[in-house]
């Protein structure tokens, strides 16, 4: 196979590629089902990817370097070929803490398909000087389909066992900042899941994607946010508020200390303000692919909220079917494009008016709810405002534990939220701080009266000239 060292599949990639089989016996599982040995460009190479598919094979371990100087002992009549081994062996051991392993083995299929498809067009050569075009079509038809298959061959269950009990095996996760929440969901969100927080209008949906957003920056992870209900200052300017715990009324005052407690962050948090009917799924998966060529791809997408997005309509299908359909491609993309995806919705008014929100009271359409991993409300009633308390009720989950309810603190001003075990200390503080419907009903009659009595002591007694 001709190899050139100019591209990124060269020499020094295949050496790193091969410390990356020598030392991870999980990867070379993995890999030895598409990785065939004429792969890699030199003799040498493919000498040392050979006899470590047949040791491992036979030991089911991996070799070490004395292994190797044992088997090279073993080549008779070809001291060239036992000189370039040598040679590799050398700049492989040399590569077996290199710093970008993990890029080796994320790229180590489309490595598969370069070769392959590289060495059919050399095969190919022959074919356009006869004229022979048919036959070139069926070799370049054959190598795509056996390079598409490399990838599509699945989870091996006999011979993967390691694989999946590893480390690598485990979904990545992006946390929230709610500690209960990570608990039942073993650590957060998982990049190709779509979360779901619904609420009324009005009670803090923004806030708490706010919440989500920053604390994912804050822990290294790329988020970008949309909003499609505010423009993207004001959102903006509650990250700000969030960040600071400041007021957001106070932010004009405090710019210097917003620049301050930003220095510390990169780059990693984008708010985009569309205009609602207007973002649909192709721009939102244009807009993931130049973040991405930015060599900043999103490991968070937040959408706020995803019904005001342009859903593409058809007459051939009920509008709650379409709504639905449309809720699964988001999550199509989230898993394509490997990133965890949150969204806030909207309850219907009969939900508005209950204390824990259900999966009945999702609005426009119940179809939504099969698409998504995880959905949870936020119930805040007018009483509930008065002690800064609300609810979050999760009503369904595919990571975790589902039914449960946690009571919230929620400081509108700032955004801080703080969620609790029901049962723990400072869960059992927040629900003492509960107010019965007729407490209510008394503290908002004396306000009523207080401001009644304040109209009454600023109305000016009447001039005489007006009788």
């Amino acid at each position: 196979m001709v190899e050139t060292n100019l591209d990124i599949f060269g020499t020094d990639y295949q050496h790193k590629l091969l410390a990356c089989l020598i030392t991870d016996r999980t990867f070379l599982i993995k890999m030895c089902s598409v990785l065939e040995p004429n792969y890699f460009g030199s003799r040498s190479n493919k000498w040392i990817c050979e006899n470590l598919y047949f040791y491992f094979k036979d030991y089911k371990t991996l070799p070490t370097l004395e292994v190797f100087k044992v088997q090279i002992q073993n080549i008779k009549n070809d001291n060239v070929l036992q000189s370039e081994i040598v040679h590799s062996l050398k700049a492989i051991w040399g590569h077996l803490n290199t710093d970008d392993k993990q890029f080796v083995k994320d790229s180590s299929f489309k490595f598969c398909k370069h070769q392959l498809i590289g060495s059919t067009y050399e095969k190919c050569l022959a074919d356009f000087e006869r004229g022979d075009y048919d036959e070139i079509i069926r070799k370049l038809n054959n190598a795509n389909q056996i390079a598409i298959g490399a990838e599509m061959l699945g989870h091996n269950y006999v011979a993967d066992v390691d694989y999946r009990y590893s480390a690598e095996a485990e979904p990545r996760r992006i946390p929230t900042p709610w500690q209960p929440l990570n608990d039942i969901t073993n650590g957060g969100l998982p990049v190709g899941k779509f979360g779901m927080i619904i609420a009324p209008t009005g009670v803090g949906k923004t806030w708490m994607a706010t919440n989500l957003g920053l604390h994912a920056m804050q822990q290294g992870f790329r988020v970008l946010h949309y909003t499609l209900e505010l423009d993207d200052i004001y959102a903006s300017r509650r990250y700000d508020s969030l960040l600071l715990k400041i007021p957001f009324d106070d932010l004009k005052y405090n710019v210097q200390k917003v620049k301050s407690a930003l220095n510390k962050y990169e780059e990693n948090l984008f708010v985009q303000e569309r205009q609602p009917s207007t973002l649909t799924l192709g721009e939102l998966e244009s807009d993931i692919d130049r973040y991405t060529l930015l060599g900043k791809p999103p490991d968070l997408v937040i959408l706020d909220a995803p019904y005001l997005m342009k859903i593409p309509f058809s007459s051939t299908m009920a509008d709650h079917k379409t709504l639905g359909e449309f809720y699964k491609d988001l999550r199509g993309l989230a898993g394509t494009k490997r990133f965890a995806l949150w969204g806030v919705d909207q309850v219907n008014r009969e939900g508005s008016t209950k204390d824990e929100i259900g999966n009945d009271s999702i609005s426009d359409s119940y179809a939504k709810l099969f698409a998504l991993d995880f959905v949870a409300s936020l119930s805040r009633k007018s009483k509930d405002k008065v002690n800064s308390g609300a609810r979050f009720h999760i009503t369904k989950s595919r990571i975790g534990p589902d039914g449960m309810t946690f009571p919230m603190k929620f400081d509108t001003q700032n955004g801080i939220i703080e969620m609790y075990y029901e049962k723990s200390k400072e869960g059992q503080q927040q629900k003492k701080t509960e107010i019965s419907d007729d407490e209510f009903g008394r503290i908002i009659a004396k306000q009523r009266y207080e401001q009644i009595k304040t109209m009454s002591a600023n109305r000016s007694e009447p001039d005489a000239d007006s009788f």
